[in-house]
C-alpha cells in the first residue's frame, strides 16, 4: 500500500485545528459568564443605589472579561506559532506504539445550546510508557490528504493495538499534537533532517 507523506503544511492544519477548537470551547464558556454578569450588572446600577453592590457585581464580570483576553491571547501566541513553524526543531516527533482507546469525562467548561456544562465525555488514545493524546472533535482527519481522510468512527475502527502511530506537537506545548497512523503516513525527508 502506497502511504501518503505528512509534510509541514499538513501539520500545521492539523495543529491550527486543536488550537481552535480549545480556544472555541474556552470562549463559548467564558462569553456564557461574561454576558448575563455584565446584564446584572448594568441592572443592578438601575435599580440599586448601593455604590459597594454596584462595585462587587461589576468586578465580577471584570474578572471574566480579563479571563476572556488572557485566553484569547493565549490562542494567537500559539497560532502564530504554529503558523510561522518553518524548521523541524520547532516540532515534536516521535513515534508510539497504540495501546487502547478510552472514553473519560473530565472537566472542561462549555456551553451546550442554552445549558452550561463542567464535564463532558471525551476520547482519548493511549500509547505505550502511558502517552496520551485527547481525540478533537472535528468532522473529518486528516483533511488536506487525498487518500487517507477519516470520521472520528473510521480514525478508532482502524487503530488497532500495536500498530505504531506518529505523534507530533509543538516543543512547548504538548497538549497541542496530533497522531498520524505510520501504516498510511509517512514522514517528509525534510522533517526528519
Amino acid at each position: 500500500m502506497k502511504k501518503e507523506t505528512i509534510r509541514l503544511e499538513a501539520i500545521k492544519q492539523d495543529l491550527l485545528k486543536v488550537v481552535d477548537l480549545q480556544l472555541s470551547t474556552k470562549l463559548n464558556w467564558l462569553f456564557s459568564q461574561i454576558i448575563p454578569i455584565t446584564l446584572l450588572a448594568i441592572l443592578v446600577c438601575i435599580l440599586v443605589n448601593n455604590i459597594f453592590v454596584i462595585i462587587l457585581v461589576f468586578l465580577i464580570a471584570v474578572f471574566h472579561i480579563t479571563r476572556f483576553t488572557i485566553k484569547y491571547r493565549e490562542y494567537k501566541k500559539s497560532k502564530k506559532e504554529i503558523l510561522s513553524l518553518t524548521r523541524c526543531e520547532d516540532i515534536s516527533i516521535s513515534k508510539k506504539i497504540f495501546s487502547h482507546i478510552s472514553s473519560e469525562v473530565i472537566y472542561d467548561p462549555h456551553q451546550y445550546g442554552t445549558k452550561a456544562r463542567t464535564t463532558k465525555p471525551v476520547n482519548f488514545y493511549y500509547f505505550d510508557g502511558g502517552t496520551s493524546w485527547r481525540v478533537p472533535n472535528v468532522s473529518m482527519h486528516y483533511s488536506w490528504s487525498n487518500e487517507f481522510n477519516f470520521s472520528l468512527q473510521g480514525l478508532d475502527n482502524i487503530s488497532i493495538a500495536g500498530d505504531e502511530f506518529f505523534l507530533i506537537g509543538l516543543q512547548n506545548q504538548p497538549d497541542i499534537a496530533y497522531i498520524y497512523p505510520c501504516k498510511y503516513f509517512e514522514l517528509d525527508e525534510n522533517l526528519i533532517k
